[in-house]
């Protein structure tokens, strides 16, 4: 209720529905892509109901206001005002309108009877608007919707975004107002475009005619190439985004340009040699025909109607001439040259030199000399000099050719002037003058440079002088000539990697030294000078144990990598200058100077022999050879370890085992001068230095492959205080090199007391260290057609016997090689143990003692005799037998 000033009163109604949350349904006018223009009166504006719950609506109740100063109803309001597709399927519906205003209606959409409600969005009513006054935007606001379900209710629902209804009654005007002329053979673009429109445009030809090679695009481009001259009328029609029209006529007129002879000089020719050159038209529309139309052609010179010029000259002199050309279209171009015809059979030139020059990621300029050959010695003061570029080149400044084209010492002291002018399409033309005296130089010089880079991609571009004119000092002309083209490369790649790379070590011909040489070998690359660099493993002769590392072939060239050979060749011996292991890398470098990436690492190679340790007369020197004096070393220190090989100052000795187990690899050296070394020494006694034998397989048997067996004999049973011996015994088939055996035995019955070869090592030409108590290690010297064959005694070891009892001797470990120093497989290895008589009678505890039961009696017979095992009672009584008779030399278990 409100009350004025004078108590006059008023009351009106509402209702206002309150919810927990804002309604994610709305109701708005979506008008979107429709304008009100000349060309369309009355527009249809859906207003949409959108749904964002799932409730069922029975009526929907929607106020809006739009602007009566620019839009109204089309027709009258139950005309104008219709329901839209939200009811469809409804039979029973009813559609209420109450006008609210100027502009403005409140509509009721409302179901009668069932189904009750709709629970989907849709449109719920259109308005048909018409235009009533000025152009702009129209607003559409929903001031108010409300929605009730099948209870009456109240459904969330609010009003959506406002919208806006464009109104542009005035068309649209198409830009620019008029077009530039074009020419013939010159390519035309303008690009149409409209004032007061919403992009995009569409643009369509709406009558007239285009000139011929003209087109118009959609997007109202007109491009082509003009065909014919003329003046050309045609109109363009254009819409906007809301289809608001627009449409203008234009005339366009094509003219003939001035046609342009190329090139501009033409070169000079000699009496009696063939001339050879053309004429080109760089606008317009051909084909072109060539006429002189002023003065006249050397005489011996003709003219082609397609511009060539050719010949052979007969009379020397300056000629002036005038060529006129005419197009397909009937434009016409002329130009005024001059030909020398010189009488010189010796002319000089103008030379690009490009030999040596690429461009490269690393070199991505560089500088050309134009040089003036000289094949007269007539002084030169005026040269005019015309260049052009391959497309995959430009000038290092394109921007300033001053900076990039610079003058050369060609006028010694002289005062010059220098000029460079850009003649289009990557040619420039220089001009050099001399000032003053003296007049010119009459020897080869550089006239001046050019700095070239890269634009295109890699391959290998042109640099062609096109035309050299020289006059000397009385303004004469004096022979000259182009060069050839000269051609520049361009590479961003780098050669190709070698992959094989391989290190040898050189077994014969190295002297006394104590090195030996490292063959180096590879697959020689199509192209390139190849490098060879060295890096070592560690120091000689620790290595790892030293902290050596492998080298890292990333850092090559640079430490630890050393240069062997700067142009090396397939079968290179490197000669390290002391010993050490030692890697190698190679690089490839191209012509342009470009290098690989560093190739395989080589494995690590010693540059001496392994074992190689004595000359004869100092320890730890050698002589490149594997001889007694060398093994008597070894034999001198065999079983050091650590610190005491240290202190013995034998390090040398450690060369074993190897990366590969081969004496061509890196010592692993494990601070124990043991098997692993002096099968090393077996394998390169009086072997290196001489022609290498091939390492013999494992002979065979018919049976298969053979076994090699071991066997130990020892008593199984001793008396306290006897001395027993442990006889390791072979029987070999020719397929070891060497071994090493280590016994095992119950110390709590024996004790060591000493050991000794058995012989048969010795007698096959090998050795045998006994280097710990049980132990034997064993391998013939050199490698011969067979290893160890035959049968006999190892190594005795001696013990005494602490207690009595078995004293369990037992080989524990075989480590046996072959001629490769490979280990032989355990299944071509025997290994067992044979009893030995004992050495005294004994008869032995019964076990266990006292006993339940069962119990086993041991007894060892030292030789054959009578033998009575009796079971007595402790009174004496007799009250088994158990053993009765002779019996032979041995151990036995009742």
């Amino acid at each position: 209720t409100a009350t004025d000033a004078a108590g006059c009163t008023a009351t009106i109604e509402h209702l206002v529905d309150v919810y927990a949350t804002v309604p994610l349904s709305t109701v708005r006018a979506v008008s979107l892509g429709q304008a009100l223009t000349s060309a369309r009166s009355r527009v249809t504006v859906p207003f949409t109901y959108s749904r964002g719950e799932s409730d069922s609506v029975r009526g929907v109740t929607v106020s809006f206001q739009t602007d009566p100063t620019r839009v109204a109803l089309n027709d009258s309001m139950t005309a104008a005002i219709r329901l839209g597709d939200w009811t469809a399927g409804h039979l029973n519906t009813n559609l209420q309108i109450v006008e609210d205003g100027p502009g403005a209606w409140t509509v009721d959409v409302i179901l009668l009877g069932e189904p009750c409600g709709i629970t989907t969005g849709g449109t719920l009513f259109t308005v048909d608007l018409t235009s009533v006054g000025p152009d702009g935007p129209a607003p559409i606001v929903v001031t108010r919707v409300k929605a009730r379900d099948c209870a009456n209710l109240p459904v969330p629902v609010r009003a959506g975004a406002i919208d806006s209804l464009r109104v542009q009654n005035t068309d649209l005007v198409l830009t620019p107002a008029t077009l530039p002329n074009g020419e013939v053979g010159t390519a035309y673009s303008v690009t149409l475009g409209a004032s007061n429109a919403r992009t995009p445009l569409t643009f369509a030809f709406a009558g007239g005619t285009l000139p011929p090679g003209l087109a118009l695009s959609a997007s109202g481009a007109v491009t082509g190439v003009p065909a014919a001259t003329g003046a050309y009328t045609f109109t363009v029609s254009a819409a906007d985004a809301d289809s608001v029209p627009g449409q203008r006529t234009y005339v366009l007129n094509v003219t003939c340009p001035v046609l342009v002879l190329d090139p501009t000089l033409l070169t000079d020719a000699r009496v009696g040699a063939v001339y050879a050159d053309s004429i080109a038209v760089l606008n317009g529309i051909g084909p072109f025909s060539f006429t002189v139309s002023e003065g006249a052609l050397p005489s011996g010179l003709s003219l082609s109607p397609t511009g060539g010029l050719s010949g052979v000259p007969t009379t020397t002199g300056f000629h002036v001439f005038t060529l006129s050309a005419t197009g397909a279209s009937g434009c016409t171009g002329d130009a005024t040259y001059t030909i020398t015809v010189f009488a010189d059979s010796a002319v000089s030139r103008v030379v690009p030199r490009t030999q040596g020059l690429c461009l490269t990621p690393s070199n991505p300029c560089v500088t050309v000399p134009f040089v003036y050959e000289r094949a007269d010695t007539l002084p030169a003061r005026l040269v005019h000099v015309e260049f052009e570029l391959d497309p995959r080149f430009a000038l290092c400044t394109p921007a300033s050719p001053y900076a990039s084209i610079r003058e050369g010492a060609w006028a010694g002291a002289a005062s010059t002037a220098f000029q460079v002018m850009s003649l289009g399409a990557n040619r420039y033309g220089v001009d050099l003058a001399i000032l003053g005296e003296p007049c010119g130089p009459d020897t080869t010089v550089v006239l001046f440079t050019v700095d070239v880079a890269a634009v295109g991609g890699d391959g290998v571009g042109d640099i062609v002088v096109t035309d050299a004119r020289v006059r000397d000092c009385d303004n004469q002309p004096i022979a000259v000539e182009p060069s050839a083209t000269a051609t520049l490369v361009v590479t961003s790649v780098a050669p190709p990697a070698i992959a094989d790379l391989s290190a040898t070590r050189v077994t014969s011909g190295n002297g006394t030294s104590g090195r030996i040489g490292l063959l180096l070998s590879w697959t020689p690359p199509l192209e390139g000078v190849v490098s060879v660099y060295r890096a070592p493993f560690g120091s000689y002769p620790e290595y790892d144990d030293a902290g050596g590392v492998t080298p890292d072939s990333a850092l090559a060239p640079g430490a630890p990598w050393t240069l062997v050979s700067a142009a090396a060749s397939p079968g290179l011996v490197d000669q390290p200058p002391v010993r050490g292991v030692w890697h190698y890398v190679a690089f490839v470098t191209d012509s342009c100077q470009l290098r690989s990436a560093p190739s395989n690492r080589t494995p690590g190679r010693p540059n001496y022999h392994l074992g190689d340790v004595s000359d004869g007369a100092v320890r730890g020197q050698g002589d490149n050879r594997i001889r007694i004096e060398d093994v008597s070393l070894l034999g001198a220190h065999y079983g050091r370890t650590g610190a005491a090989i240290a202190a013995a100052n034998v390090a040398y000795l450690d060369v074993g085992p190897t990366e590969d187990g081969t004496p061509n690899s890196r010592p692993l050296t494990d601070d124990v001068i043991g098997f692993d070394d002096l099968m090393l020494f077996s394998l390169g006694y009086e072997v290196v230095s001489s022609p290498a034998t091939r390492a013999r397989p494992a002979t065979t048997t018919e049976g298969g492959e053979a076994t090699e067996s071991f066997e130990v004999v020892a008593p199984s049973r001793v008396a306290a205080g006897d001395e027993v011996v442990a006889e390791l015994r072979l029987d070999a088939r020719g397929g070891l090199q060497g071994f090493a055996v280590r016994l095992a035995w119950d110390e709590g019955v024996l004790e060591p007391i000493g050991s000794e070869s058995g012989g048969l090592v010795e007698s096959q030409g090998g050795v045998t260290y006994l280097p710990t108590h049980g132990a034997a290690d064993a391998a013939l010297l050199g490698v011969g057609d067979l290893g160890f064959t035959g049968s006999g005694v190892v190594a005795r070891h001696r013990f005494r016997a602490r207690r009595d009892g078995d004293p369990a001797v037992r080989i524990a470990k075989v480590d046996a090689r072959d001629a490769a120093n490979r280990a032989v497989p355990e299944s071509r290895l025997g290994v067992s143990r044979v009893p030995a008589p004992p050495t005294s009678t004994v008869l032995m505890s019964p076990a266990p003692n006292p006993a339940r039961g069962a119990a086993n009696l041991a007894f060892g017979l030292a030789r054959r005799g009578p033998v009575e095992l009796t079971v007595l009672s402790v009174d004496g009584r007799r009250i088994r037998t158990l053993a009765t008779g002779v019996q032979e030399a041995g151990d036995y278990r009742v």
